[in-house]
């Protein structure tokens, strides 16, 4: 998914369902389970994001998690689930947050369950499509960036691989890890903060895996 795709929108949550889409289509081709017995989708609207993964992935039994990424409390993830299907949720809030919220979804599969995970980096555009946050705190601090610039956990697309492999999660397939380029005029404008950074961490804006949780089915 290039970070052309995803424009502007009139409606902040036009563009949130436009971007959740264009993920779960591309989560669909990465590989998911037919008809899993037990099904959970994730999200910060979660019954909007279900109704999405219906239309992608066809209709399954199974619950519905709405995820407040400023909540004060962890969300019940629940148990023995086939398949876990999140956007809009991994990659807001804090670290620990993060760290939390994939080692209780890991908990919350069944074994040999599936995680089908949008992810936003710390390189991704805002749900409007402006510019990265953290990248360019200067432009967020003076309110350009959209109004979820707050919620975005600084992680880049290694650490959050990190954090699955360390909730003994397997990868089986991944895409958009150093697939979405910064463009040659925000390269070369910016090119002293940018410096530092892993190029291929920077052209990471979404993260979309599919893992798996070892062991046999039930």
């Amino acid at each position: 998914m290039s970070r052309a795709a995803v424009k502007p929108s009139s409606s902040v949550a036009e563009g949130r369902e436009a971007i959740d889409l264009d993920c779960l289509r591309s989560l669909a081709a990465l590989g998911l389970p037919d008809r899993p017995r037990s099904r959970l989708v994730v999200g910060a609207e979660g019954a909007r994001l279900a109704q999405l993964v219906d239309e992608v992935i066809g209709a399954s039994p199974g619950q519905i998690v709405t995820v407040d990424r400023r909540g004060a409390r962890d969300p019940d993830f629940g148990q023995e689930h086939n398949l876990i299907v999140t956007c809009g949720v991994l990659g807001g809030g804090t670290v620990s947050d993060a760290a939390r919220w994939v080692a209780g979804m890991a908990a919350a599969l069944s074994p040999s369950g599936r995680l089908a995970a949008a992810i936003e980096t710390f390189a991704t555009a805002t749900s409007d499509g402006r510019a990265d946050v953290v990248l360019f705190p200067d432009l967020g601090a003076l309110g350009l960036l959209g109004a979820d610039i707050e919620d975005r956990t600084p992680l880049t697309p290694a650490a959050w691989l990190a954090l699955l492999s360390s909730a003994r999660l397997s990868v089986r397939a991944m895409a958009g890890y150093g697939e979405e380029p910064l463009g040659a005029e925000v390269l070369e404008r910016h090119a002293a903060r940018l410096a530092p950074f892993d190029p291929r961490e920077i052209a990471t804006g979404r993260l979309l895996v599919v893992a798996d949780k070892p062991g046999a089915p039930a």
